[in-house]
């Protein structure tokens, strides 16, 4: 196993929420992870990796634009000429899956592998997101043209120009999207499953239920490698939505797990298990505090009680730690972490113990 990662990068990558960069680093022998530029609208594209084993291939995640998935076809071939037989999709979120039809038509036969809620999910949901991502664009395009606001009132300079930049980064999106077919998982899996690529042994795994309510891990046993998809998120946390108490559970059993090599779903791959260690005392210190909270207040989903509570919560916690730690005083990881950690999380923490 490779001590020093070895990048295609000539530069150190920023560690910052946003991806400005393609880069491709070599894990292992014949294991490699791919970083995706964020999208022209700004939305981050999913970590890919690339298993090559002595008869195929193992792909984890699609990406989420098809031209991202293009090259990343290009980029495997120019690594073996043995066919991509399996894509996993650890999530259904649509930067990890949005490519899965473009390595269907360049692989006859492909396995895509994902478990039966994610493969409703992509199919149900993400096809409702790419039609609104389709609207959006024509709706904003038609305010453009009539040069008025949803009121119908005239557009100011300076909102013109603000609605032409968004139009700008939407148009590329919207053109890869048109006539984007969404495809699915078609091998379901339940819980373990086990592939081999020759010489080569895979362990594909569902811990519980974290950032969605069917996150996969794969592990490469020999190798030490874990992939996590969206169950960790480098170098902040995604944690809009999900399963807090139940997450604090599926990572802890990622930590008990013999790897040394996490590669998350966005970001770096990681060396150690700092990053998850401090992800899991967080998550239980919130988790905590608002069955605390919950107890305290009796039942809060009402407007404006669940507001109040979330206030109360989010000043009981001292964030310092890792704030410090994820955002290395970089304002945009900041902003994020405010975001998704003291908004994103505090949320859904409250959702999933209130449904209890």
């Amino acid at each position: 196993m490779y001590s020093i990662f070895q990048s295609t990068c000539a530069f150190a990558i920023s560690q910052t929420v946003s991806t400005k960069e393609h880069s491709t680093t070599k894990l292992a022998e014949s294991v490699y992870l791919i970083r995706h530029a964020d999208a022209p609208d700004e939305f981050p594209q999913g970590n890919t990796i690339v298993i090559i084993g002595s008869n195929s291939v193992l792909v984890v995640d699609a990406c989420y634009l098809p031209s991202s998935a293009r090259n990343d076809i290009t980029q495997i071939k120019k690594w073996t000429n043995k066919p991509v037989r399996y894509l996993v999709n650890t999530h259904y979120h649509l930067d990890h899956t949005n490519g899965n039809a473009i390595y269907k038509d360049a692989f006859p036969g492909l396995s895509i592998i994902g478990r039966e809620d994610t493969r409703k999910l992509i199919t149900n949901q993400n096809t409702k997101t790419i039609q609104r991502t389709r609207e959006r664009y024509q709706w904003l395009k038609k305010q453009f043209e009539l040069d008025k606001d949803t009121s119908g009132k005239s557009l100011t300079v300076e909102q013109k120009k603000a609605l032409e930049n968004e139009l700008i980064a939407l148009k590329p999106v919207y053109e890869e999207f048109e006539n984007l077919d969404v495809v699915s998982s078609n091998l379901i899996m339940e819980n373990n499953l086990h592939l081999d690529l020759g010489d080569r042994s895979i362990e594909i795994k569902y811990l519980g239920r974290g950032n969605t309510i069917s996150d996969l891990v794969i592990v490469l046993p020999k190798e030490k490698i874990i992939v996590t998809g969206d169950l960790l998120v480098y170098p902040v946390p995604y944690a809009y939505l999900g399963y807090p108490s139940e997450w604090v559970s599926t990572l802890k059993r990622i930590s008990q797990m013999d790897v040394s090599i996490i590669v998350p779903g966005h970001g770096e791959a990681l060396k150690d298990k700092t990053y998850l260690n401090d992800l899991i005392e967080l998550l239980q210190i919130v988790v905590t505090r608002v069955e605390q909270e919950i107890d305290n207040r009796g039942h809060t989903s009402r407007f404006p009680r669940i507001i109040e509570a979330i206030e109360a919560v989010e000043r009981s916690i001292d964030w310092t730690k890792w704030r410090q730690k994820w955002c290395r005083g970089i304002k945009e990881n900041e902003d994020f972490f405010d975001d998704s950690i003291r908004g994103g999380l505090l949320r859904a923490a409250f959702a999933e113990l209130e449904a209890r």
